[in-house]
């Protein structure tokens, strides 16, 4: 709770629309339009603007010139959460991936953003103010991509903290690794074990809601202290929100809770920080 105490902007009767933020989430396709809703909806809900709601502001296509003329307003990006891997989301994601290393923009990069970072044909720009946020499967990709090795089956913790912090390194950007516990390691050399207690049930978009949280939490890192060493507490902040309403969520309702039900946690997650 710390970090998120650290990083969340005070509301006072001076600040306008946008004042607290504004994210821009790439994703969704034909198949995948639940996804970038939970990320959106959920910097939405963290009080940042920008982000099917009728408070969510959404713009359909692929082309990659339309939509970089569209983030050039964003203050941090959030990318791949269902936008698929057709040969149109490969052109966009490669743009977008090149736009945020050009301008040092803070982002995320998340589910198909990752798997189009890893294609062998594409040389990756290091971009110090980027965070990947993979599952194991995801991390897998990773490490065999710019490592060399597997780490999918891998269940030695240290050696898989050793894998992050080379695969850091090897990148020149930031993981916040997804599992029981999550685990981060900055560009700043900073790493830590995010081990909140959560709830049992796993379901499908919470690694969306993850992604839309951290693109909050970075952004107001990036705000408070533009430095590598900021991005380790907004790690810490995404990772202790979504791991708390997921607890809960799971202890109103069970095994039947679903993503939506931990939306309807982060109002009241927010004031008990506040209230501290």
């Amino acid at each position: 709770m710390e970090s998120l105490i650290e990083l969340l902007p005070k509301l006072t009767s001076t600040l306008r629309k946008g004042s607290c933020g504004k994210i821009a989430v790439i994703g969704g396709s034909f198949e995948y339009t639940g996804a970038p809703y939970f990320a959106a909806i959920t910097a939405l809900k963290l009080a940042t603007i920008k982000s099917y709601s009728p408070s969510l502001i959404v713009y359909p296509g692929w082309k990659a010139e339309d939509v970089l003329s569209k983030i050039e307003r964003a203050e941090c990006i959030v990318m791949g959460s269902g936008m698929g891997r057709s040969e149109e989301a490969g052109t966009l994601a490669k743009a977008v991936f090149s736009y945020i290393a050009e301008h040092q923009m803070p982002a995320v990069y998340d589910g198909d953003a990752i798997f189009w970072a890893c294609q062998s044909d594409f040389k990756f720009p290091k971009s110090k103010y980027v965070v990947f946020t993979p599952n194991r499967a995801e991390f897998d990709r990773m490490t065999k991509r710019f490592l060399g090795f597997e780490t999918l089956n891998e269940e030695n913790e240290t050696a898989l903290h050793d894998a992050v912090k080379k695969l850091v390194e090897q990148i020149g950007a930031s993981i916040l690794l997804k599992g029981h516990a999550d685990y981060y390691m900055t560009v700043a050399k900073e790493s830590g074990l995010c081990d909140f207690e959560s709830g049992l049930r796993r379901c499908g978009g919470q690694g969306d809601m993850l992604a839309g949280a951290l693109g909050v939490t970075l952004n107001w890192a990036m705000k408070s202290s533009k430095s590598e060493k900021s991005i380790a507490a907004a790690c810490r902040a995404s990772s202790y929100v979504v791991r708390t309403i997921s607890k809960r969520a799971y202890e109103k309702i069970g095994r039947s809770a679903d993503t939506p039900d931990m939306i309807q946690e982060l109002p009241g997650l927010l004031r008990d920080v506040e209230k501290q």
